[in-house]
Formats: structure tokens, sequence, C-alpha cells
């Protein structure tokens, strides 16, 4: 009812991100540019934070629509109650590779194969970790660490792009090497009143 009361054509504040009603206010956008910087000059791991509802993962989903081309695989992982195998699982699932095995070796074996073959055919794999302040077991930041190991002719295999919530933060400094391995790294702040303020014009 408040939709034709205010003339709008969608409801205006679902809970449910929308990337086609992306804002591009000046922290939003440097957010945004900084994530394909990373992407684009395969650096390798980003690290963007910020608190419920700062629009992580609307510019995660912005992201996505701006890589859907045929030189990036993207992959998206939301599910972080995993241990190593059912991660690797879940990465092959994405990637529509077999994933039925019990070993992690095996599962990393095929995971880092598809990598080499997306990069032979000029391909850039994109990893993005939604909600990764969640992950409670250490082994799957060791595993983060250890995918950027995975390298051919001195350039990363895959680029991980990791959003979460502030306490990311510290979980990534518990580990110093995967911390000394950002690239990048962004704090979504709120938005300030000159994001929000209507400025009218001089008349």
């Amino acid at each position: 009812m408040y939709t034709s009361y205010w003339g709008l054509t969608a409801a205006p504040f679902e809970n449910v991100p929308n990337q086609e009603l992306f804002y591009e206010s000046p922290q939003h956008e440097e957010a945004l540019v900084r994530l394909v910087y990373t992407v684009e000059h395969k650096k390798g791991l980003a690290v963007l934070t910020g608190e419920v509802g700062s629009g992580k993962t609307t510019i995660s989903r912005v992201l996505y629509d701006y890589l859907s081309t045929d030189n990036f695989e993207v992959i998206t992982i939301v599910n972080l109650a995993l241990g190593p195998v059912d991660f690797y699982r879940a990465l092959l699932i994405e990637l529509n590779e077999p994933a039925e095995e019990d070993s992690k070796t095996i599962l990393l074996n095929r995971f880092s194969q598809r990598l080499i073959q997306n990069y032979n055919h000029d391909i850039s794999t994109i990893l993005i970790i939604d909600e990764a302040h969640l992950i409670k077991d250490r082994a799957i930041l060791e595993e983060l660490r250890m995918m950027l190991n995975l390298q051919h002719e001195n350039q990363f295999l895959v680029t991980l792009l990791i959003m979460g919530q502030p306490p990311l933060d510290a979980n990534i400094a518990s580990l110093k090497p995967l911390k000394e391995r950002v690239a990048i790294r962004y704090d979504l702040l709120p938005l300030s009143f000159n994001d929000t303020a209507t400025i009218q014009p001089d008349i």
C-alpha cells in the first residue's frame, strides 16, 4: 500500500539484498573498485568488512554481475559450517566437478586441476566467501591461505574475496600467514549525512 502512496515502483526496504538497488555512495563505489582491481590484476586476496546491512552482499552481487563474462568463473560460498573435506566438495560442486571422494588430497588435486584448466583457457577463477566472520574452524582459514600457494607462471590461480562483519579482521589477524597475504582491504562504514541528504538545486 505504501508503495502506491509514495509513488514507488517497488518496496524499498526488503531484507533480501538486491543489486538493482545498489546505491553508489563514494565508499560503496570505492569498495567495488578495490574488489574489481583485485580481480583484474590477480592480487590474490581482498578482504571487505562492514556491519550488518552496510551493503557487503549487495556489492558482491554487483561484482558478480560485472564478472559475468567468459573471462571469469565465479564461485560463491555462504555455508561456512564446513570442515576442509566438505569445503572442497562444495567448491567442486559449484564448478560442476565430481566431489564424492572422502580424501582432501584427491579433492584438492581435482580443484587445482580445474584452476589450471581455467588458466589455460584464459579464465580467471574467483572465490567469493560471504559472511566469513562465521568461520569457526581455523582449519578453513588455513585452507584459504594454502589456496594462495596455487600459482602458475608467477600468477595466482584463484582470487579470494572474503567478506564479513568486523570480527573477521580479528579472525584473519589470528592467522598471521593469512593476514600477510591480504593485498587489498576495505572497511565499509555506515552512510554519512552527506550520503543520505538530498541536495536541492539553487533556483
